[in-house]
């Protein structure tokens, strides 16, 4: 992999995982995509952490990864064990939403809940 990057999600902080292999951009399945994987990708990205969704637009590009296997403390999505794939169920794109580390800060110092809803890994909005 040489390049990571999200998008489709409307802000730098969330969006649909997009990785660069052999010079082409294309998609990640949601497949054993979890809470380690979100975040590995967000740390990769300079956020603190972040929660898996499949909730952004699928897109365009051709999906290049079915599977990710991380155990979490990977420094980059590269270093963990995935699987190549030219095809994924449909709406099965992986995508983040990644969060700063004064944003949680902030968050837990007001008692608030976090500015989405997560439950169990996964985002909805």
């Amino acid at each position: 992999m040489a390049g990571i990057q999200l998008v489709d999600g409307g802000a730098p902080t969330r969006g649909r995982v997009a990785i660069q292999m052999g010079g082409k951009w294309g998609k990640v399945c949601a497949g054993q995509f979890g809470a380690e994987e979100a975040a590995v990708v967000c740390r990769e990205l300079g956020f603190s952490g972040g929660v898996a969704t499949t909730r952004f637009p699928v897109g365009a590009p051709p999906y290049l990864i079915g599977r990710v296997f991380c155990t979490g403390s990977e420094a980059r999505l590269a270093d963990c064990k995935w699987v190549t794939t030219s095809t994924c169920p449909p709406g099965k794109a992986a995508g983040v939403v990644c969060s700063r580390e004064w944003d949680q800060r902030a968050v837990a110092a007001a008692g608030s809940p976090a500015p989405w809803p997560c439950v169990a890994s996964a985002c909805t909005y």
